[in-house]
């Protein structure tokens, strides 16, 4: 096996922007100073709007937070085609929270693949997983399909994927 290569943290942030920056979505993504720091994926639009890098609290929450945008992003219907993405599903829902957990696990595993998860990003994404709970946990099985569309997202995200539809 080959040895795990050491990024220091500022290689970590390079490789955090450099895979956002290769990310495109029909619109683009757009940066704009909110009151809120609120991020969000426009499906209709196709559209990522993201506040500033400085409203966050680290450059580590920022691209996680980024990630879980783009994972919401990969289920348009001209890349993975999620029917929680492509169709209207209600906030609350199971499909809703179906989505925000695949979302949050697609930024999980782009965080532990570039190396800028940590004990704060951790704690934050158990915390929104909380709030989805209820949402979810009627299905046993949610989780492991959540995460096996969040591993396409991720593949599909870093340009590794095989396929680029789900079936």
């Amino acid at each position: 096996t080959t040895p795990e290569i050491e990024y220091t943290p500022k290689e970590r942030i390079e490789q955090a922007e450099a895979i956002c920056n290769a990310y495109q979505t029909a619109q683009g993504i757009q940066y704009e100073i909110q009151e809120s720091a609120r991020a969000y994926y426009q499906p209709q639009k196709d559209l990522i709007k993201m506040p500033l890098l400085d409203q966050f609290n680290s450059a580590e929450s920022f691209y996680s937070t980024f990630f879980h945008e783009i994972g919401h992003s990969t289920g348009h219907a001209t890349r993975l085609n999620r029917k929680e993405v492509t169709e209207t599903i209600h906030f609350g829902s199971c499909d809703y929270g179906t989505e925000e957990l695949t979302a949050e696990l697609t930024a999980s595993f782009l965080c532990a693949e570039i190396g800028i998860s940590n004990e704060n990003t951790e704690r934050n994404s158990i915390a929104y997983l909380k709030n989805w709970k209820n949402a979810i946990k009627a299905d046993k099985k949610l989780f492991l399909m959540a995460s096996q569309r969040a591993s396409k997202s991720a593949k599909f995200i870093l340009n590794k994927q095989e396929e680029t539809h789900e079936e």
